[in-house]
This record gives C-alpha cells, structure tokens and sequence, in this order.
C-alpha cells in the first residue's frame, strides 16, 4: 500500500514540475513569468524537509504525510480554479514544500521501519515513484495536446492524489494490526 502511495505522490510531483511552467507560461497574465513561479518552487522546497521532520516528529508521521498530500493536492487545485499570478505563486509555494517533504518524511519512515536492510524498500519506493515520474507526463501532456489546456490533465492528477492518500490510509491500518498484540481464546 505504501508503495502505491509514493506511486500516487510521484504523479503528483512530476505533473506539476513538468508542467507549471508552461501552465503558468499558457496563461495570459502570467506570460514571461514562469521562470519566477519555478524559482519560488524551488526556493520553497529548500526548508522543507527540515520542517516536515520538525512536524512529523511533534505530531507524528502519518499525520504529516496526510497533510503533505493534502497541501501537494491544494496546490494542483489552486492551479485550476484561480490563474491569477498571486494564486500560481501560492500553488508553486505550496507544491514546493509539499513534495519534497513527502519524498523525505517516506524514505525516513522505511529506513525506521527497515533499520537492518533500509535499501531494500527505499529502492521499491523509488522505483514506483520512478515509473510514474515516467507514464504521468506522457498522459497529461497527450491530453493537453488533445483539449488546448492542462485541466482534465490536473484534474486526474487530483484523483490519483486522493488515490495516494486512500492508499496511505490502508498502509496505515495494515500498520496498526500488526502492532495490536495477538488476542488468545
């Protein structure tokens, strides 16, 4: 399930580094700036990873893998529903801190579970989130090309984002039954 998540995660991810620039590039009043929405990306991501363990440790993992879905999916919304520059700089913040904060509080919950061998399931993850990175652009850039426009693409991104959190919630369970303590008749 776990992986399945990070699968859903990496749609969300390289849709939107793919593509934001020309989104934000495609829309009127934004034209000449999409070098300064991908920079703001960029510079959001830098702390982020130190913030998400910070939260995480304080309010624990699965909530602030919750929330890093959550905002990843905020992000791709706000890139549908508002074009303005200031709501594209908000989503680029937003998207910025969110992914790479799922990518690191991910790899730093496998190598807590798997202290001995964390290799073994980081480079499953990887290869999940490998594949998507590979097949998620190649359907929405096939749809964009077909409509004029990236919505229906962003709005599958958003679907497999609640995919992700769906599957995060299972792996989730299927972590707590396997602490609950075996019950004896």
């Amino acid at each position: 399930m776990l992986q399945l998540a990070y699968f859903c995660a990496g749609v969300g991810y390289v849709v939107t580094a793919t593509f934001l620039v020309a989104i934000a590039e495609s829309m009127p009043e934004l034209q000449g700036q999409g070098w300064l929405v991908w920079l703001i990306a960029g510079l959001s991501a830098t702390p982020a990873c130190w913030l998400w363990d910070v939260f995480s440790r304080r309010w624990g993992q699965w909530l602030a893998l919750y929330l890093a879905y959550t905002l990843n999916s905020v992000s791709i919304l706000m890139l549908i529903v508002n074009t303005s520059l200031a709501s594209v700089m908000v989503s680029s913040v937003i998207y910025g801190v969110s992914f790479i904060g799922i990518v690191s509080m991910m790899l730093a919950m496998v190598g807590r579970a798997f202290p001995e061998n964390p290799s073994r399931p980081m480079s499953r993850l990887t290869f999940s989130y490998g594949i998507a990175q590979m097949m998620a652009p190649a359907v929405v850039g096939y749809l964009a090309d077909v409509e004029g426009n990236y919505t229906n693409g962003l709005w599958l991104t958003l679907v497999v984002m609640a995919l992700g959190v769906l599957m995060l919630h299972l792996a989730r369970r299927a972590k707590e039954r396997e602490a609950e303590p075996a019950l004896s008749p």
